[in-house]
């Protein structure tokens, strides 16, 4: 038979063990929920200065008496709002030659011009005018592109030198379709 001692220091390993388990389980749980935070598998739960002023704007213009219309898709952006002869504006930029650049008849056969414009399109015209005082105007044009998820480019528009007199030359690039317009202007030198 055991002895009294003999069982009490049985439950007390017994204890000491599930004290030990509900430790072990207590550690693992806190472990998995570090890393599953760190992963951003479950949300973090502190709201940032700049979040509470987004929400806060947002809820503002939510309530706000202009924007109980009905709508059947609120959830839409509203349609972009016609700025020229009623075509929505987008930015064109010129990514080559830079603004002031300098050619030489005497080593360069002809300029290659890039516009990219700011949004995905695969139909529009580029149109290239380049204008010099006391000189014809040049001008040339490319269909565009989608050359990206948000962007379009112009195809290459060359210049041969023998067509541009000596001079500084303003270079204008008109981009157009049916819905949108942009432009872009900017100059170079030959020499």
């Amino acid at each position: 038979m055991k002895s009294a001692k003999q069982k009490k220091n049985k439950r007390l390993s017994k204890k000491i063990l599930i004290a030990a388990i509900i430790i072990v389980l207590a550690i693992l749980t806190l472990g998995v929920y570090s890393f599953a935070l760190h992963q951003n598998v479950i949300p973090n739960t502190q709201i940032t200065d700049e979040q509470k002023a987004a929400d806060a704007i947002k809820n503002n213009s939510v309530n706000s008496p202009s924007d109980q219309k009905t709508s059947s898709s609120s959830d839409q952006p509203p349609a972009p709002t016609p700025q020229n002869g009623g075509k929505s504006v987008v930015d064109v930029s010129k990514t080559n030659p830079i603004d002031g650049s300098h050619f030489s008849k005497s080593t360069d056969d002809s300029i290659t011009f890039h516009y990219s414009i700011s949004t995905s399109v695969s139909t529009g015209t580029c149109t290239l005018t380049l204008t010099k005082s006391g000189s014809d105007a040049v001008v040339r044009t490319a269909q565009v592109f989608a050359s990206g998820p948000t962007t379009s480019t112009c195809q290459s528009l060359a210049i041969p030198l023998t067509e541009l007199a000596s001079g500084t030359w303003t270079t204008d690039l008109v981009f157009e379709n049916d819905t949108l317009t942009g432009h872009a202007s900017g100059s170079i030198v030959v020499e």
